[in-house]
């Protein structure tokens, strides 16, 4: 009885390779048949679109392909004008930098100025403080001629 049963055994183990080979070839079969064999146009269709709306017809496919097309024109002109309100608003802040660097440039001549101005008021008080002191040495309640003047003046008397 141990004899049949592993007989049986052997037999069954045989018989499933058999039905796995015919299984893997017959698939390979239809893989080999299905790459030689002519293929017609295929469709994309049925398709889904965005909105979830099932698309069976080229019609259909057509429809939601010019309003695709339609929204695209419409998002590409925001685009475009939203790129030009970026460069209007970068050629206006460069032209604010060119404001602000003029001002920068004005602040420096005006404090450049004013200290030129108090330089000259400097030299305004030094040489009114040397005209005073030249008239009390010259004469003493005499008003002061200028250089030429004060020479004429002197050589008469000495004449």
């Amino acid at each position: 009885m141990s004899f049949v049963l592993y007989f049986l055994i052997i037999a069954a183990a045989i018989s499933l390779c058999i039905v796995v080979f015919l299984i893997i070839s017959a698939g390979d079969l239809t893989k080999f048949k299905a790459i030689h064999r002519a293929r017609g146009k295929e469709s994309i269709l049925p398709i889904i679109s965005r909105y979830g709306d099932l698309i069976t017809t080229p019609q259909e496919l057509d429809f939601h392909l010019s309003n695709l097309k339609t929204r695209l024109r419409d998002k590409f002109q925001e685009l475009e004008s939203f790129k030009s309100k970026v460069h209007n608003r970068l050629e206006n802040l460069q032209k604010f930098d060119h404001f602000k660097k003029a001002c920068m440039e004005m602040q420096a001549n005006l404090i450049k100025t004013e200290e030129e101005v108090k330089d000259l008021q400097q030299k305004i008080e030094y040489f009114k403080k040397i005209q005073v002191r030249v008239q009390e040495d010259v004469a003493p309640g005499a008003t002061f001629m200028g250089d030429a003047d004060w020479m004429i003046g002197t050589s008469m008397v000495a004449l």
